[in-house]
């Protein structure tokens, strides 16, 4: 693609860099400092060639030709980028890349394959709009949860929990991430429509409750002989369900009283947890199967637990507790408890694992007995001062 100019004289289309006609031997510099001669566009693509007349603007004739350069290019990408389906380029190019910079990639993996395939997996880049994503949001809103949120007496499930906006924006996060690194790989061009679209508000999201003593003393009662194990070394220690149901015995130091973790990182920085009197006790009295290295697992097969949403659930509904309770808030109670009895920030920063105080902060939760004694005592300016002048006239 280049810019020609016309000869006045004998109209021979020539390079701009000619002093002179190459025909007519024409003085064509001295005509175009006063626009006298006629701009032409060239353009030979696949074969083709075609010249367009622009007049006697060099202006004009260079923006058009940045225009039609432009919409080639753009042709082309839009024929490149309806040749690869989101399905592919996920397994092709996300996947070995996740594997490789994300230590969460099953996750990843976990939430296309059950989500966002159903809905984008056959669909090519560029047929992908910002309305398709809202219609996403909008079934998916509607959709229940695979997990009973609580039964009746018969044993029958009462009710199935909604999909969470928080879980919902997880997945439109994972579709941005494919979008940006499809951009960065040159296999898409164009505007981000999960930007565009924005994520779900998430005001009703769920506040993290920590148990009380009592309230965790009639939950453990309460909890069957198999499962109890594995909530009560949760409260002793702060570990992660996922941690505790994957933890090994090779990961236990009994001598020295420590746990050996590594944080879900591509870096996997081991780091070491106290094991307490209280968590030691479990473990000791925790019988041990000759060919499961597990430490928790099922009594019927030795492996370990899959889910265990089921039974904690049952359990908070037999202990009469809220059935909104998470497992996860077992480590929200940790957190509580030992900031309940002075613990410093920075140990319990290290104890909870967390890198950063600021990743602690999210944790660091006082709970209701804590808040109202601290709060009793800011008592009534006038009692003070009533006793104020009562001391003075025994004085």
């Amino acid at each position: 693609m280049a810019i020609y100019l016309e000869c006045p004289k004998c109209h021979r289309k020539q390079s701009m860099t000619n002093k002179a006609c190459r025909n007519c031997s024409h003085k064509v510099k001295k005509d175009r400092r006063w626009n006298k001669v006629v701009y032409w566009v060239y353009l030979r693509h696949k074969g083709l060639q075609v010249w367009k007349r622009i007049g006697e603007s060099l202006s004009r004739a260079r923006e058009e030709e940045a225009r039609i350069r432009l919409r080639l290019v753009d042709e082309e990408y839009e024929k490149q980028d309806r040749k690869i389906k989101i399905e592919d380029f996920f397994v092709e190019h996300y996947l070995p890349w996740a594997k490789i910079e994300k230590g969460t990639w099953a996750k990843d993996e976990e939430r296309f394959k059950n989500h966002l395939s159903r809905f984008f997996g056959n669909k090519y880049f560029q047929n992908i709009k910002t309305v398709d994503i809202q219609s996403y949001k909008e079934r998916r809103s509607v959709e229940r949860t695979n997990y009973l949120v609580s039964v009746d007496e018969e044993g029958k499930e009462k009710e199935r929990r909604f999909t969470r906006p928080t879980t919902i924006n997880r997945e439109l996060a994972l579709l941005k991430k494919i979008f940006n690194l499809a951009v960065s790989l040159g296999k898409y061009r164009g505007r981000n429509p999960v930007s565009d679209a924005g994520s779900m508000s998430d005001k009703d999201s769920y506040v993290p409750r920590a148990l009380s003593e009592h309230e965790a003393a009639v939950f453990l009662e309460v909890c069957c002989a198999e499962t109890r194990p594995v909530f009560e070394f949760a409260l002793a220690t702060g570990i992660r369900i996922g941690r505790i149901l994957s933890l090994r015995w090779e990961q236990i130091d009994i001598q020295n009283r420590s746990i050996l973790l590594t944080r879900k990182s591509t870096k996997k920085e081991p780091h070491t947890l106290p094991l307490s009197d209280w968590a030691l006790d479990i473990i000791q009295n925790k019988p041990r199967h000759l060919q499961s290295p597990f430490v928790f697992f099922r009594l019927d097969n030795g492996e370990p637990f899959k889910n265990l949403r089921h039974g904690f659930k049952n359990a908070l509904r037999l202990a009469s507790l809220d059935t909104k309770i998470r497992i996860h808030d077992l480590r929200h109670t940790y957190d509580t408890w030992l900031h309940a009895r002075g613990t410093p920030t920075a140990i319990v920063k290290d104890m909870m694992g967390q890198k950063t105080l600021t990743m602690a902060s999210h944790y660091n939760q006082s709970d209701h007995l804590t808040m109202l004694h601290f709060s009793n005592k800011i008592t009534r300016p006038t009692e003070k001062y009533a006793n104020h002048i009562a001391n003075q006239a025994q004085k």
